[in-house]
This record gives structure tokens, sequence and C-alpha cells, in this order.
């Protein structure tokens, strides 16, 4: 597990638009691998790993959440490290938008309180009773407000960050799309 000390440049949120202001644009690179995920067939476009960043700098990661397009970024230095597809809460539910902070992290033994099942790589979202875990991606929002991963992505998220990394959920959001390299 990754440790270090919280970042300094924490994203702003602002309620209503869910707008993220951040102290500079955060790009995607083009280069990311596709993290191959075996244990589900996802709708979605899959994971992807930009490893020059993701086993990059010292500088701790943190973890936007885009309820819009159903993905989570993890950035560094204001350069996307990995996102993947998730599912987030189906209409009638709410996951959370705000700031928070993981506040616990159990890898194996977390029960669902509603369905009785097992939550693999549970990270607890700031205060809430809602987290990040291991679940069926079915293409669209579906849980009662945690927000679902597949097992390959929570293993990962859940290796890569430590108990106080920064969590910013909010309504839309993507990376700008960094150019290709000129020939």
């Amino acid at each position: 597990m990754k440790t270090g000390s919280l970042s300094s440049a924490v994203l702003a949120f602002f309620m209503g638009g869910a707008v993220i202001a951040a102290e500079a644009e955060i790009s995607a690179g083009v280069n990311g691998i596709k993290l191959p995920v075996v244990t589900q067939k996802l709708v979605q476009d899959g994971p992807h790993i930009y490893a020059g960043v993701l086993d990059g700098s010292d500088s701790q990661l943190r973890m936007i959440v885009s309820i819009a397009t159903q993905r989570i970024y993890l950035v560094r230095e204001n350069q996307v490290a990995f996102d993947t597809p998730i599912s987030s809460a189906a209409p009638g539910f709410r996951t959370p938008r705000g700031s928070f902070f993981i506040k616990e992290k159990i890898r194996n033994g977390k029960i669902s309180n509603l369905y009785k099942c097992p939550m693999p790589f549970w990270m607890r979202i700031g205060e809430t009773e809602f987290g990040l875990h291991e679940g069926e991606l079915p293409g669209y929002p579906a849980s009662h407000g945690c927000i679902r991963l597949p097992k390959e992505s929570a293993q990962l998220i859940f290796d890569q960050l430590s108990v106080g990394t920064v969590v910013e959920i909010v309504n839309s959001w993507s990376p700008r799309r960094a150019a290709a390299p000129q020939r």
C-alpha cells in the first residue's frame, strides 16, 4: 500500500452544478494500457492504466468520481494515472456528492447490511455509510448508493490508495485528452 501525506492541491467542489475547479487542467495521456477484466463482461469502456503516472512521483493520488460518465479517475499532479468504469446509485437512490476522504479500508470480510453479501476491497467514503467496493457493473447506475467497481479495478485502487486519500464525487467531469505526439 502506498502511503504519504495529503496532497495540498485539493480540488474544490461547488454544489449545484458540481463543477470541479483545479489548480490546473487535468489531462489524460494517450498511451493508456487497458487493465484486463476477466471477472465479468463489461458494457462500458474498460479500465486504463497510465503507468508512467501511476508509478510516478511520491505525491499522493486523489480520486475523482464522475456520476454522469460512470467513471473513476485517479489523478496525480494533474495527470490521470488510472480510470475505470463504475456503477453508482440507481434512480431513487443517491451516491453522496462532495469532497471526502477514504476513512476505512477492509480488504476482505466486509458484509453488506442490505444484501448480506461480501464486499471485497471496501473503502469507506468519509463518515458516510457508503463506500467503493468490488461489484457487478451492468453498464448503468444500479447500486443503493455505493460505488461498484470491477474486481481488478477495486484491487488496484485498494492497493494504491491509503486512508486519508481525497475523494471528490461530482455530477459530471472528464479530463482533457492529451494530444498524440507529433512525428
